[in-house]
């Protein structure tokens, strides 16, 4: 399975970004077997102009750079995300996991292990 994560640092000690579609970069990895492994970080060429919409259309936003960039992508973790972008995420059978924080090297080990459960 494919899961991404947001951060606002190319670096996978850093912080989850709170605002999905806001951060800076997508860190994508393909967890197998209880194993992770690093895809590909990717940046969102959008995330500047995103933080400055208003609350009403960022969700619209979001899902565009979802659909164009992490269509591939199985599972979402997230902090914060808008109830329409879940809703579509759902849709189309994937799957968001909310957590309170956390670094990205620590969230992917936990959520590896979970994958074996």
């Amino acid at each position: 399975m494919r899961v991404v994560i947001p951060s606002d640092h190319k670096d996978e000690g850093a912080e989850i970004y709170p605002f999905f579609g806001q951060a800076k970069f997508f860190y994508l990895y393909e967890m197998e077997k209880g194993e992770s492994s690093l895809l590909e970080i990717r940046e969102n060429s959008a995330s500047d102009s995103i933080r400055e919409l208003s609350h009403g259309k960022k969700s619209l936003s979001v899902q565009q750079i979802i659909d164009k960039y992490l269509n591939e992508c199985d599972v979402f973790v997230a902090v914060n995300m808008n109830k329409n972008v879940i809703s579509n995420l759902e849709a189309k059978g994937k799957k968001v996991i909310f957590v309170k924080g956390g670094h990205i090297r620590e969230l992917v080990s936990k959520i590896a292990k979970e994958a074996l459960q």
